[in-house]
């Protein structure tokens, strides 16, 4: 068969998350654009405020039985607000329906209920979920390198002073990160470097009377107002920040740690984790900070990501943390060597293109609809990305 005559329509359905899952979300319908591929978006993380859970989901079952015709997938990005039974009604209509989940092991309990037995597609963003569910395939987050791209270093001087940091942290403060971000803190301001934390604290122990506290960015509104960079933040201030910054640290979460029951718990199958985080290639691609990652994540060893000394500093414990930031704020040309090399790697690997063009593959090859030779006359017809 003709490539040309694969057509795939998808509905891409958001979580109700505006922090992680709604960046994946944007990164992968930039990319089914970019690759040709027709979809249409349903951000549930914009109409949440208008609408329950069960008036959304009967919205996104009347557009599918409306657009029988001119939908082929309906892709759940990191949505875990749907029931089996809605599913099923999706199906009924001719529609494929596949999900993402952008939170195991972390949701796992959730997600094996709810999507792993029901829908035609479950793709998961953690290595081993394939080991307990066949049906699972094995797909990554990444970064967007429409969005997550470098910026002239002249720019960068002339940046508020605010994004300017010799060590960021951009993330949700879980107590086992909590516990490296504080005496970090107190180790910065000792040495007289410049440290920052921008994203949501509610989850720390004691938050009110944590030393992170002061360590949070005061950035400016459109206004020119003071705007503390607490909660959920825009995408697009992270990568400024990433961009503006020397060091970025990358703080996997505990994979036991629940901060819900209902929507977020490891306790049936008590999986720990292998895989990266969306920040572990985000960072690289933006080729401004050099990323520091802790080593709890296994797949960091398994050559087939970023790799330690090459494409990011690897830390494990807080004094190795400390020792290794002393060396590379004093050895600039090191830390930018790694800085390039990370973000030519991430880009010819880690992007959504990428994950959408292995998604594709999948779908393409399940359905019958795509043979060896198909798969490579797509993967060949990708126009050369932009940088």
């Amino acid at each position: 068969m003709e490539v040309s005559k694969v057509h795939e329509k998808f509905l891409l359905v958001s979580n109700f998350s505006r922090f992680a899952s709604v960046d994946c979300y944007s990164g992968i319908a930039r990319a089914l654009g970019y690759l040709g591929v027709e979809y249409r978006l349903l951000p549930v993380h914009d109409l949440q405020a208008f609408f329950s859970p069960d008036m959304i989901s009967n919205l996104i079952l009347a557009y599918s039985a409306k657009t029988i015709n001119s939908i082929t997938h309906v892709l759940f990005v990191g949505s875990a607000f749907v029931e089996d039974h809605f599913i099923k009604s999706i199906q009924k209509c001719g529609i494929k329906v596949a999900y993402w989940a952008l939170e195991d092991p972390h949701s796992l309990d959730q997600n094996a209920v709810k999507f792993c037995n029901d829908v035609d597609y479950y793709f998961t963003n953690e290595v081993k979920v394939p080991t307990l569910f066949p049906k699972a395939y094995y797909l990554p987050t990444a970064a967007d390198h429409f969005i997550c791209k470098p910026i002239k270093d002249e720019l960068i001087a002339g940046a508020p002073d605010y994004m300017k940091y010799d060590i960021v942290f951009c993330g949700n403060v879980y107590p086992n990160r909590q516990k490296l971000l504080e005496p970090l803190a107190e180790y910065c301001e000792k040495k007289g470097y410049k440290f920052g934390l921008a994203g949501i604290v509610k989850l720390m122990e004691n938050a009110q009377d944590s030393p992170l506290i002061k360590n949070i960015i005061v950035g400016k509104d459109e206004y020119g107002r003071d705007m503390r960079l607490e909660g959920v933040i825009d995408h697009g201030v992270i990568v400024d920040l990433y961009r503006c910054a020397k060091i970025a640290l990358n703080i996997e979460r505990d994979p036991h740690f629940s901060y819900s029951s209902k929507y977020s718990s490891n306790v049936i199958h008590n999986l720990v984790g292998e895989s990266l985080n969306p920040r572990a290639y985000e960072i690289g691609c933006c080729a401004g900070a050099i990323q520091f990652i802790d080593d709890k994540r296994q797949e960091l060893f398994s050559g087939n990501t970023i790799k330690e000394n090459e494409h990011c500093v690897v830390y494990h414990n807080f004094e190795d943390l400390c020792q290794k930031i002393d060396y590379y704020l004093s050895h600039e040309e090191e830390r930018k060597k790694i800085v390039m090399q990370a973000r030519q790697y991430v880009f010819d690997n880690h992007t959504y293109v990428s994950r959408a063009e292995r998604m594709l593959k999948y779908i393409r090859v399940k359905e019958h609809r795509l043979s060896a030779l198909d798969i490579q006359k797509v993967l060949d017809s990708v126009n050369k990305r932009p940088k």
